[in-house]
């Protein structure tokens, strides 16, 4: 069972005023050519917040992190105060909410307001500014948007205070991945590369965030194996390289099948099918696939 929860909200719904770009500049098609919308068509924010919102829990699941969503309601809005108070009902640890930024009024796309943007609350605790940073500093370096805002506070960006903010218990931030009335990433909304780049970012922060060590997905389906090229390697039981978690040595030679890749700060370490953990130095052992 996890030791945590996170809440994740999806902003808004697709009935939301406004929430939508204007008609788009021409067809959008996925990685094998189908189109997804047609030029003249619109895309409601919603369609990306939804998406990127399910990816983000499914790349927390996956680092054994707890998930709750919030708003997730295609054809109605659910009031603000109503997603906190479900939040807050569950005892989250923190909150997510997933947004996709407009300069106007979305009837026309504009080409001067652009970037990321990480939003805090006015008077917020040291871990929701904490949350924040880390969440930013991912979601910067994977996205490498034209422009960065940085993390703001809401009063500062919007002239007042967010309710899903400012209502939640938990440590809470509101990104907004870009801007929908900006055609050069309003294409990105429909885009499941761009999707999960948001997703794992988000995951990578919030995991620094709660001290849980990072698992990045597996992006093919090929079996990996490990070969020990060392004379003698010592396995553990977590993924830390304290003598505490020691549990064994293999010796090379040995062949091992990997399950997951783990991230850490230095030196990666790879969980095998039998459940133990061992390093992924190139020192020590080679990787191949079958």
């Amino acid at each position: 069972m996890s030791k945590y929860l996170v809440g994740i909200d999806a902003g808004h719904s697709l009935v939301t005023d406004g929430k939508r770009t204007p008609p788009i500049l021409d067809d959008i098609k996925d990685k094998q050519g189908n189109v997804l919308k047609k030029k003249g068509q619109i895309i409601h924010e919603y369609e990306f917040n939804k998406k990127v919102s399910y990816a983000l829990g499914d790349a927390l699941k996956r680092c054994n992190i707890g998930v709750a969503y919030s708003g997730f309601k295609d054809k109605t809005d659910t009031p603000l105060g109503t997603r906190a108070k479900h939040l807050n009902s569950l005892g989250v640890d923190l909150v997510v909410s997933n947004h996709f930024n407009a300069s106007g009024n979305c009837t026309k796309f504009q080409t001067r307001v652009k970037g990321l943007l990480v939003l805090k609350t006015k008077g917020c605790s040291s871990k929701s500014v904490s949350l924040a940073n880390k969440v930013h500093a991912e979601l910067k370096e994977a996205l490498q948007p034209e422009k960065d805002y940085g993390v703001v506070q809401d009063t500062e960006m919007c002239g007042f205070t967010l309710a899903i903010l400012r209502q939640t218990n938990a440590p809470a931030i509101l990104i907004e991945y870009g801007f929908m009335d900006y055609w050069k990433e309003a294409k990105h909304m429909l885009d499941e590369d761009y999707i999960e780049k948001c997703a794992e970012a988000t995951a990578r922060g919030v995991c620094e965030q709660l001290g849980v060590t990072y698992v990045a997905k597996n992006t093919d389906n090929k079996t990996k194996y490990l070969r020990v090229i060392a004379d003698k390697i010592n396995i553990h039981n977590k993924a830390d390289f304290n003598s505490s978690s020691v549990v064994g040595e293999v010796e090379k030679g040995d062949v091992f099948t990997i399950t997951q890749k783990i991230k850490r700060t230095g030196t990666d370490m790879y969980k095998l099918k039998s459940g133990v953990y061992i390093t992924s130095s190139e020192k020590y052992v080679e990787i191949f696939e079958q």
